[in-house]
């Protein structure tokens, strides 16, 4: 195990009683978002084109790939401007892979922290084993991971919810360092929205690699895919950062289709969140938030702006 893994798990664990629970878990989110980790660009189904009438397009590596998987993996392309700018697009895809892996080193450095603090051993045990034997310093790898393998066959943190969604959360509220050192300075850091197109690509690469009939990766990327319309709208300022049928035009059918399927769920879980903390009486909406968190299921972050903007 990497001496930086391990340092991370003794600091998720050194949480003590009297210390603000979200001044420990912002500073475990600190942590991970420096993981040391390293990625490539690299995409083992799909090619560049290098012709007339493919230049600057994805095209499948097996011919037998269905022609909606390669159109939804050039829809990604396209968005992170990869047919004008192929050199920054590959760049995009690596730094998705490193920022997805921190994301997901987070979630589990933040499951095994609650469960020590709960002195629930079993849980943390649980954890640490689902931490410890991954190749955290491989992104490549870390991103291709089904949840299966990762979480040892549990959602990650949002029950319900999607990693597209989780991954969001991440580069919303961390906002972490994007471009490796060494990296052409000249290139723009990404947007979030391009980040989530990038990973959504990332996984339709690694399902058509694997197996045309892997439908966990194609949900996840689906989910970042509808995530990434979200963030680009926000961009833009546009009004249908908040309006699902304007959403809904600008994802494709395949990314709304995920999210119908658990629109229902999350609001539920809100009011189910907001009703907990007016029938509560805690010190604080962050105190709140921990427990409230625990109780249902979903993220903490999650939870802590349901209750600010409630």
């Amino acid at each position: 195990m990497h001496e930086f893994v391990a340092e991370a798990i003794a600091f998720a664990a050194s949480h003590r009683p009297g210390v603000r629970f979200s001044d420990h878990e912002s500073d475990l989110e600190s942590l991970a978002a420096q993981l040391p980790t390293n990625a490539t660009s690299a995409l083992s189904s799909f090619l560049l084109g290098d012709d007339d009438d493919t230049s600057g397009d994805l095209v499948p590596a097996n011919l037998e790939l269905p022609i909606e998987l390669a159109n939804e993996a050039n829809s990604c392309w396209n968005d992170i401007r990869g047919p004008y700018e192929p050199e920054r697009a590959l760049a995009v895809v690596a730094a998705a892979r490193i920022e997805f892996t921190r994301c997901v080193f987070f979630d589990l450095l933040s499951r095994f922290r609650r469960a020590c603090l709960n002195k629930d051993e079993a849980s943390a045990a649980l954890t640490r084993n689902c931490i410890t034997p991954i190749d955290w310093l491989n992104a490549d790898h870390v991103a291709a991971l089904s949840n299966a393998v990762i979480f040892n066959r549990q959602p990650m943190h949002i029950a319900g919810d999607t990693s597209g969604h989780v991954f969001r959360l991440w580069l919303q509220e961390g906002k972490p360092e994007r471009w490796k050192s060494g990296n052409n300075p000249s290139f723009r850091e990404p947007e979030d929205f391009e980040l989530l197109d990038a990973i959504a690509l990332v996984w339709l690469d690694a399902a058509a690699s694997v197996s045309l009939a892997n439908v966990e990766l194609l949900a996840r990327a689906a989910g970042a895919r509808f995530h990434a319309a979200i963030a680009s709208a926000a961009i833009r300022n546009s009004a249908s950062a908040t309006n699902p049928e304007v959403i809904s035009r600008q994802s494709s059918t395949f990314s709304h289709m995920g999210h119908n399927a658990r629109h229902a769920r999350n609001r539920e879980m809100k009011a189910a969140a907001i009703s907990e903390f007016k029938k509560g009486n805690y010190r604080s909406k962050e105190i709140a938030a921990e427990q409230i968190a625990a109780k249902l299921g979903f993220a903490y972050s999650t939870v802590r702006n349901w209750l600010i903007n409630s």
